[in-house]
């Protein structure tokens, strides 16, 4: 079987001799390679191994006739491709449907007129060609769809297909792994119902923006799961061709990126001894407290407190002692600011810092000596200390509406000036701006 329509092959049948002459006289002066069969039984011998392009075939001929053989034909998967036009002297209705029902595509009537016989001829064999054209065409598409569908099926990614208004078409295996759905569960519904609330709205303007603006950067949102989990993903939308407007959404989880971001964050601002903020933490916090504090006319306490004798302390009990020494004491600091809007430090050394956010002088003071008098409970020994015979701190405290005359370093410079006061007046104690130092009683 040829795949040119101008070099088919095509197949005469008839018993008579002189039907065959003419017919094979007029076909091959159109360039087509023929191939006779006087009977029925020798056309059905041959045609599985020729695999004509196209058979023409005369109705009334002894033994099996036109019509049976092509019944087998059609009957056959090897041969039902095969056009057949069917050549008699027969008009009545009947007998060319009957032709029509068994697989016949056309007829040529007999006497032959040349003309016609060229034109029906060259009709179905270009009809085949398209047929074979698209066929083939289909074959590439499908095996293009079945590549595609395979990459889908098993990308890492979670993919959706979204009509218009945001609907589910399709989603594949990684997104169901993503969301904890089956696939049926999500067909029909509102994307939007994958997303957590407060992302809602943002994603609703991202995928509403993105339809008029391929190409934008991808959404970070956080996806809600089935089982009530969340997590956080990219999401990215582009438009894909379609009769009607559709679009597929390539989703990516980075809940363990963004996790590792945290925790390099809070890395970067953690001590790494005490486990508790370190001083750029300190200086990035006071620094945005004290611009809001501007804003808002709320005021905001510091306090900076050391450790009586700390130097005495890690002659005498030696460094590793010194650094569990710092670490209990951040704890105990810490265990005393219960806000979590407020801030312990190691502000450097010996030194710890604690900032209260919109605090007042009365709150701030109290959680200074709590802070004196749980550091004092440990009771760490510490035999040349002077202020008591255990570890003890003096703190330094202020309590200031920021203002735009002042700046935060003169804020911290006051602070620092009643810890040295506290320390002057005998340490273990806390010193207080706008009132007297007030010693800690044990």
């Amino acid at each position: 079987m040829t795949t040119d329509s101008n070099n088919a092959q095509i197949l005469i049948v008839d018993d008579t001799a002189t039907n065959l002459s003419v017919l094979r006289n007029m076909l091959e002066a159109e360039g087509y390679s023929i191939a006779v069969a006087a009977s029925g039984e020798r056309a059905l011998s041959i045609i599985p191994r020729l695999q004509p392009d196209l058979i023409l075939l005369d109705i009334m001929m002894p033994g099996i006739d036109g019509i049976e053989v092509c019944r087998q034909l059609k009957a056959s998967e090897a041969t039902q491709a095969i056009p057949v036009i069917f050549v008699t002297a027969k008009t009545a209705v009947d007998d060319l449907v009957s032709g029509f029902n068994v697989g016949g595509l056309d007829y040529i009537n007999k006497p032959f007129h040349s003309e016609e016989v060229r034109v029906r001829v060259r009709t179905v064999l270009q009809n085949q060609q398209l047929k074979r054209e698209h066929s083939a065409m289909f074959e590439v598409q499908k095996k293009q769809y079945e590549q595609i569908h395979s990459i889908l099926e098993n990308v890492a990614n979670g993919i959706a297909t979204v009509d218009e208004s945001g609907h589910i078409l399709y989603i594949n295996p990684a997104a169901e792994h993503l969301f904890g759905y089956a696939a049926h569960e999500l067909i029909g519904q509102a994307f939007l119902t994958l997303i957590s609330t407060p992302y809602q709205q943002a994603c609703a303007e991202y995928f509403a923006h993105k339809k008029n603006a391929l190409g934008q950067k991808p959404c970070e949102v956080v996806g809600q799961r089935k089982d009530g989990s969340q997590f956080e993903f990219d999401l990215s939308f582009t438009e894909i061709g379609s009769d009607e407007p559709q679009y597929i959404g390539v989703m990516h989880d980075i809940s363990e990126h963004k996790q590792v971001e945290r925790d390099l964050h809070t890395l970067c601002e953690t001590d790494a001894l005490t486990q508790i903020a370190n001083r750029r933490r300190f200086d990035d916090m006071l620094a945005f407290e004290w611009k809001r504090g501007r804003r808002t006319h709320d005021a905001i306490a510091l306090m900076l407190i050391d450790i009586d004798f700390f130097k005495q302390y890690n002659d005498t009990y030696g460094h590793q002692a010194g650094d569990a020494c710092l670490a209990a004491i951040a704890t105990t600091i810490s265990d005393s600011v219960k806000r979590s809007t407020d801030l312990s430090a190691r502000y450097g050394g010996e030194e710890f810092a604690v900032i209260l956010t919109r605090s007042d002088s009365a709150s701030a003071l109290k959680i200074a000596h709590a802070i004196c008098a749980n550091i004092t409970a440990l009771a760490i020994p510490h035999e040349h200390s002077q202020a008591a015979p255990y570890v003890t701190v003096s703190i330094g405290l202020t309590v200031m509406v920021p203002e735009l005359r002042q700046s935060v370093a003169e804020f911290i410079q006051v602070a620092d000036r009643f810890l040295y006061t506290a320390k002057r007046s005998g340490r273990n104690q806390v010193a207080f701006s706008h009132e007297s130092p007030l010693a800690h009683s044990a």
